[in-house]
């Protein structure tokens, strides 16, 4: 090979500089597409979120419209999909760490896309559905589609919160970082209340009366008085539900059933509840012991049922200061005796205020049921559509506040799976339990703050136990002075006029898993006596009673040997929904291997 013709080769290959500007050029190239069609697909997803702002004013919305704006929304979210899933983006999620941003915009635009692709059924059903004259939210197909469609979405909305929950975010810039953990956050706030859609779906057509009308007992509690199935059962009506508008007929307080027992509670209750809660569960203000809302909704119906002839409700509803607080989110303010109650203040006025401004029994309870009516008066009036009802429902069955039973069993078999049914039964649900029952015949629950922690202990050697511990910790806020009397008895001691006000007896009822064995139970670090024993649905369940002054704490330790046989530990505590939000952790043992 001669001297020119090596020039020449030479020459024909590309220099290193060459190269570097080829691949400055194809990366400058890949980062101008990176750059416009991201802000093309962030551009979408704004419109997208904006869109979707409009879609949660549903209560305001035709079914036309509805539709329209899931259509809208489905586009906006396919053309960010689009934009972020060309090739460039592809290779560039490849790179180490440099590629979590593009893997991150393109699981979110994807996650989005997927999402709402799966809502084109629930916009042909929605344009399918006849014009209803007048209001068009009171619309009982309405609900229907839209229950129906929350209950398909249930499942994907949980599987693409795992998958951004799950994505690396290591150097992803705060322009994308900011908005997935925004919408992380924003799906486990509407987590929970998707599966109180799902649920209220599945029963509305008769607890709303969507197909036709239903007529059922209602139970208006007072969590002032505490018992384990909610509050004290301080008033009783009818509600008739017509295609999504509920008539409050009958209403009443408590004296006149308080005054008789029921003839066959014995035979409702069974034998473990029988030994666990004696005759309290004969009386009305006592058979919410139980934690288990099926047993305490069968109690209730069947006593109403014995002293009301002429009458059968399909079963029973029961709601306390929390669930009514809800409902005048959509009726708006009310005036009860000079005071507007509206939905910020509602829950302290029926636990606290009344008393304070009625210390005669008969006139707070005449202020109470005129509050009751009116916010009924508002639903029928016709203002409140079957949407905004449903939403104003939804924040009480996921606290539990509102509870449903009903006498027939197909019925009851829809409820007993939803959150509207209070069951504690299923034992994979609730590993333990802590009951709280007021013991001294007061209203002072209003003041009471607990707090549950269960931490599952280390398994025993060569044993199939652990040893765990339950803490309890109680604060009393009540003042010392300046309640009415009738707020601060202690009926337990005899004694209806206290001084110093403001402290009271407590009965804790704590559940756990059968075969488990108190150790130990303990109050300040003096040792706790035990009243009853015994079991219930499956979980074995002591009770320890004491007092608590007022402007004081007291912590309850109580130490369990309890089996470490399962697979997996499991761990989670039922809460009590009471005046005062009971809060709780629990954290699960080891995994035994015996």
């Amino acid at each position: 090979m001669d001297v020119s013709e090596l020039r020449g080769k030479i020459l024909a290959r590309p220099s290193r500089r060459t190269l570097l500007l080829a691949a400055l050029v194809v990366f400058l190239l890949a980062s101008a597409h990176l750059i416009v069609s991201g802000t093309s697909a962030r551009a979408d997803i704004a419109l997208a979120r904006t869109e979707l702002a409009t879609l949660a004013q549903v209560d305001e919305l035709t079914a036309d419209q509805l539709a329209d704006l899931i259509a809208t929304t489905r586009e906006r979210t396919q053309s960010a999909y689009d934009s972020v899933h060309s090739p460039v983006w592809v290779v560039v999620s490849w790179i180490p760490f440099i590629g979590n941003a593009a893997d991150a915009a393109m699981v979110s635009a994807e996650v989005a896309m997927e999402l709402f692709t799966k809502t084109s059924q629930t916009e042909s059903e929605l344009r399918a559905l006849p014009e209803v004259e007048g209001n068009a939210l009171l619309n009982p197909g309405l609900i229907k589609v839209v229950g129906d469609a929350v209950v398909t979405l249930k499942p994907d909305v949980e599987a693409a919160l795992a998958r951004l929950k799950s994505l690396d975010m290591v150097l992803v810039p705060s322009q994308i970082n900011n908005p997935v953990q925004e919408v992380i956050r924003q799906l486990e706030t509407v987590q929970p209340y998707l599966s109180q859609a799902a649920d209220l779906a599945q029963v509305a057509p008769v607890l709303l009366g969507l197909n036709e009308p239903s007529e059922w007992l209602v139970v208006f509690t007072n969590g002032a008085e505490a018992r384990p199935a909610g509050g004290f059962p301080g008033g009783w009506g009818i509600i008739t539900a017509t295609s999504g508008k509920l008539k409050l007929s009958n209403l009443e307080t408590n004296d006149r059933l308080s005054r008789v027992e029921l003839v066959n509670y014995e035979k409702i209750a069974g034998r473990n509840a029988l030994e666990l809660y004696g005759s309290d569960l004969s009386r009305v203000l006592d058979m919410g012991l139980s934690p288990d809302f099926e047993l305490t909704g069968a109690l209730l119906w069947n006593l109403y049922m014995q002293e009301t002839p002429g009458v059968k409700p399909l079963g029973i509803l029961q709601m306390d200061e929390h669930a009514l607080s809800n409902l005048i989110t959509v009726t708006g303010p009310i005036n009860a005796s000079g005071t507007e109650v509206t939905t910020e203040n509602a829950v302290e006025f029926i636990t606290k205020t009344v008393y304070e401004k009625h210390p005669d029994v008969a006139e707070k309870d005449a202020v109470l049921l005129d509050l009751t009516e009116q916010i009924f008066e508002k639903l029928q009036s016709g203002d409140v559509g079957i949407i905004q009802l449903v939403k104003s429902l939804l924040p009480s069955i996921n606290e539990n506040r509102l509870r449903a039973w009903a006498n027939d069993e197909s019925t009851q078999a829809i409820i007993r799976d939803t959150a509207l049914g209070g069951q504690v039964r299923n034992l994979e649900m609730y590993s333990h339990i802590v009951a709280v029952a007021n013991g001294g015949g007061n209203k002072l629950e209003a003041y009471i703050n607990y707090e549950v922690n269960y931490v599952g202990g280390q398994c025993n050697l060569n044993m199939p136990y652990r040893d765990s511990t339950l803490r309890v910790t109680v604060n009393n806020s009540a003042p010392s002075s300046g309640l009415p009397p009738y707020v601060t008895p202690r009926l337990d001691l005899g004694i209806s006029s206290v001084n110093p006000q403001g402290g009271t007896r407590e009965i804790i009822y704590v559940h756990a898993p059968l075969g488990s064995e108190l150790q130990s139970a303990t109050i300040d670090g003096e040792e706790l006596l035990r009243v009853v024993e015994g079991q219930e649905n499956g979980r074995w369940v002591w009770r320890f009673d004491f007092e608590i002054a007022a402007k004081t704490s007291r912590v309850i330790v109580v130490q369990i040997t309890e089996p470490a046989i399962e697979t997996t530990p499991f761990a989670n505590l039922w809460l009590q929904p009471m005046t005062l939000e009971m809060r709780g952790t629990a954290v699960a043992g080891p995994q035994c291997n015996f």
